[in-house]
């Protein structure tokens, strides 16, 4: 019930923020929010992470995203950043993850 109930006010936040309502608008934000969690140390295997971290790495991911906006790279750098930064982050979780 939490769930929904964030979800309909980020729909609602997004809907005024674009200015349209369309159910195509929001597509792509899902590998957003995965590179920002994942940046922000929590495991795809679950049980390891917070809400500090996330935070972290949402302002880490929006960083990134806007030093690719105003170099005037093209929008597929931008999905390259995105890719590179899950790989990355999957990886050093690996490595530590393996040593600890």
């Amino acid at each position: 019930m939490i769930s929904g109930f964030c979800a309909a006010i980020a729909g609602l936040y997004l809907a005024g923020y674009v200015g349209i309502s369309d159910n195509w608008v929001g597509r792509g934000y899902e590998l957003d929010s995965i590179a920002a969690v994942v940046m922000g140390g929590t495991s795809f295997a679950g049980g390891r992470g917070g809400v500090m971290g996330t935070i972290v790495g949402v302002l880490i991911i929006i960083m990134l995203y806007n030093l690719v906006l105003l170099l005037h790279l093209p929008v597929q750098v931008q999905y390259i950043v995105k890719g590179s930064i899950i790989i990355l982050a999957a990886s050093f979780y690996a490595v530590f993850r393996k040593s600890s």
